[in-house]
Formats: C-alpha cells, sequence, structure tokens
C-alpha cells in the first residue's frame, strides 16, 4: 500500500542547509548574547547559530560558559557539540552541570546522552566515564 513519511532527525538539523562561516558564527553569537554575565538576550538567533556553526574554539568556549545558565537551550547546546568528536572540555562541562544538582530530568538525560556518545566514540565499544577522574578511557 502507502509508505510511512520519515520520521525527521531530532537534532533541529536541515540537512539541505549549509554550516556558517565561523567567522560569521561569532558575530552573530555576539549579537545574540548579553555582557557580563553572558546571558542569551535574543534566543531565537542564538538557536538559528547554534544549529549551523561549524567547529571553532571560541564558540565553543562561549557555549560552554553559557550552558549552566541555560537549561531551556539543551537542544541546541546538544546539536552544536555533536560537530565535536572526543572533546575533553565538553565532557568536563556536562560532568560539572550534571554535579550541580540539575532540575531538569530532560536536561539531565541529555547531558548523559552527550557523554555516552563522547565515550562511545573511542576506538574501544568497551569505552566508558570514570566520573571520579572526570575523563573518558578506553
Amino acid at each position: 500500500m502507502g509508505a510511512l513519511p520519515s520520521i525527521a532527525p531530532t537534532d533541529g538539523r536541515d540537512n539541505a542547509e549549509q554550516l556558517m562561516s565561523a567567522t560569521e558564527a561569532r558575530l552573530i553569537i555576539a549579537s545574540a548574547i548579553g555582557n557580563k554575565p553572558q546571558k542569551v538576550k535574543d534566543k531565537a538567533r542564538f538557536r538559528f547559530v547554534m544549529y549551523r556553526a561549524p567547529i571553532d574554539s571560541e564558540i565553543l568556549k562561549i557555549v560552554l560558559r553559557l550552558l549552566p545558565r541555560h537549561p531551556e537551550h539543551i537542544d541546541a547546546f546538544i546539536a552544536y557539540f555533536s560537530n565535536y568528536g572526543r572533546r575533553r572540555s565538553i565532557v568536563k562541562s556536562a560532568l560539572d552541570y550534571l554535579e550541580s544538582a540539575v532540575p531538569y530530568s530532560y536536561v539531565r538525560g541529555e547531558l548523559w546522552h552527550l557523554i555516552a556518545r563522547l565515550a562511545g566514540s573511542g576506538r574501544d565499544a568497551q569505552s566508558e566515564v570514570d566520573p571520579k577522574s572526570r575523563t573518558i578511557f578506553p
């Protein structure tokens, strides 16, 4: 008979859309966040960039600082982190955030999914996260 429609990916990305340049992404992020303390002031613009920004160390620093202050943007953060493979700073920030008693179970779940994905990207399928040393090891 008929085929069921495909289910769209849940990371919020449009596969037909190209990533923006790092310079363009930095400029848009700078206009979307306020200074001291850094907070997202234009949520739509910020989320737009998170879903399209390329790998960039400056953007990553900003995103890691914003992570604990904005649990409402966890999907956008996770989408941006999906650009990266194993990255110690991402795992450390995720573990720090989990230790801070995140009140939302959805946010905790997404952070654990992120850590599991990063831990599973190693050479060995038996990779684990050691919460005491806060590292990923095979």
